[in-house]
């Protein structure tokens, strides 16, 4: 069995948020109601490694200061409690409401394991609701999406690519874009959840997407109860989207000013090689069935670092924020973190805009303005005070920031040549994994959107880091375990820079 392995020291952020103990993953049902932002999330009570799932909760006013609550779901006779969503049901579509209260869904996946793990394995969607937002009951008729059993027959499908396009253009052809009248699935579905529910465009009835091995599945309902499959999108034959299970959907719809656009965010379970556990947008377009990608976009990395997976947004709230997995599973459950593993990212608004490379999401990080604790101008050779704490840096051309240890470790980020480079190869202990020390897993770098002038947010909270670039059109987020905290940092090339401490 893999497990978090015992850390020199304390590794446990203070702005990024982790459960009270044992193993955590994917983020789930994110809702926001009455001031109050709801986090569930992939827990595993019993263990510092992955094991029978339930949903952990916790609830803030600020998306950093968290109250941990009773876990809401545990496992049934239908299967372990997976990833999923939650809605407000404001209006009472579901008739689950009562006393004037109305009810907080949560649509999630069941996984029931066959006698062999895989063999026989089953996962379906099931449905619970809460009037209080803390005890949830389960719906007695579950699941609400049964898990499917109907053979998908392709051979009587059209082409999936228009093979006289060129190869690089074929991921979004209309064929793997396309509604569906009659249920297409694939015979005992393995991977068959992730459900994200969101409201449809005219607010009248529910729509959901949910992953389905190489491809999504889109679904209708009025009630939240009662659901329709209304079309698909995917597979595909070559690209990234090609290489590895789909996880963890969410569809977002943005007023651009230039007409309404939508986004599809993915998250891919890839080799190592390709980077393990990452997650991607696309642009395009849905009609209340299904998602159609633009024809001439590629799918963009969501965040181009190592530590932001299974990412999703809060339903209800005014903006669209999300919260992803600040973690990867080749080699998360190894992690020195000791008496608890896994951590969430730090909450990011996420803006539609255009840049001179395309329509691109920026994000930014909610909620640090009320943690600063201390601001001062930063220079070369400077002294890191805290383990928790931002920087600020503006340039116009090349410039690099490392961060140093007296052990002589150094994490560093730098703009060279219009790229962004982050390398943590020698940031701090990579022994416990050999995947996390390999080169794919220490080095990244990313393209700018832009040229000329740049400014750059990095937090760093203990043992996680997180950047944003240009109005975060670029962000890097990843974890490092540095045997002594940071107490130095190095500058060259920037115009400005700005120290804080958090918290």
């Amino acid at each position: 069995m893999l497990m978090s392995t015992h850390g020199i020291r304390d590794f446990r952020p203070r702005l990024h948020f982790t459960a009270p103990s044992m193993w955590l993953n994917d983020p789930n049902g994110l809702v926001y109601k009455d001031g109050v932002y709801h986090l569930f999330y992939q827990y595993h009570p019993g263990s510092t490694d992955w094991g029978p799932m339930h949903w952990g909760h916790a609830v803030s006013r600020d998306l950093i200061r968290w109250t941990h609550l009773p876990i809401a779901l545990y496992p049934d006779s239908l299967g372990t409690i997976f990833s999923g969503s939650a809605v407000w049901d404001a209006d009472n579509t579901s008739g689950l409401g009562a006393m004037g209260q109305a009810p907080l869904v949560a649509v999630y996946t069941q996984d029931l394991q066959g006698p062999a793990r895989r063999v026989g394995r089953k996962q379906h969607q099931s449905l619970a609701y809460s009037l209080d937002g803390i005890n949830f009951i389960k719906y007695q008729e579950n699941p609400v999406i049964p898990c499917p059993d109907k053979p998908r027959k392709r051979e009587d499908e059209e082409p999936l690519f228009d093979e006289s396009r060129p190869a690089d253009l074929r991921s979004f052809d209309t064929a793997a874009n396309k509604s569906s009248k009659e249920p297409l699935f694939q015979p005992g579905q393995i991977d068959f959840r992730d459900p994200k529910v969101f409201r449809s465009s005219t607010g009248k009835s529910w729509g959901l997407v949910l992953c389905s091995g190489d491809y999504a599945e889109f679904f209708n309902s009025p009630d939240l109860i009662h659901w329709t499959k209304s079309g698909e999108f995917g597979p595909f034959k070559d690209g990234i989207l090609s290489k590895g299970v789909w996880e963890c959907p969410d569809l977002l719809e943005f007023d651009t000013g230039e007409g309404i656009r939508h986004v599809l965010i993915l998250s891919l379970a890839l080799p190592s090689e390709l980077g393990g556990s990452r997650t991607v947008y696309i642009l395009g377009s849905y009609d209340g069935s299904a998602f159609r990608a633009d024809p001439d976009e590629e799918p963009i990395w969501l965040d181009w670092g190592f530590d932001n997976y299974a990412g999703v947004t809060f339903d209800n709230a005014d903006d669209k924020i999300l919260i992803g997995w600040a973690g990867n599973w080749k080699y998360s459950a190894l992690t020195p973190t000791t008496d608890y593993c896994g951590a969430m990212t730090l909450a990011r608004k996420l803006e539609l805009k255009k840049t001179p490379a395309g329509w691109r999401l920026f994000s930014a990080p909610v909620g640090l303005g009320s943690c600063i604790r201390g601001l001062r101008n930063l220079r070369n050779q400077d002294v890191i005070t805290s383990e928790v704490f931002g920087i600020a840096l503006d340039g116009d051309g090349d410039c690099r920031a490392a961060f140093a240890s007296p052990a002589g470790q150094t994490l560093s980020v730098e703009i060279k040549d219009g790229m962004l480079y982050f390398d943590r190869s020698n940031a701090g202990d990579t022994g416990f994994s050999e995947e996390f020390a390999q080169d794919y897993f220490s080095r990244r770098s990313a393209p700018r959107c832009f040229s000329g002038p740049w400014h750059m947010d990095i937090i760093f909270d203990v043992s996680h880091v997180e950047i944003f670039l240009d109005g975060g059109t670029i962000a890097m987020s990843g974890t490092v375990y540095p045997d002594t905290p940071y107490t130095r940092i190095s500058l060259e090339g920037c115009t400005n820079a700005r120290y804080m401490d958090f918290i």
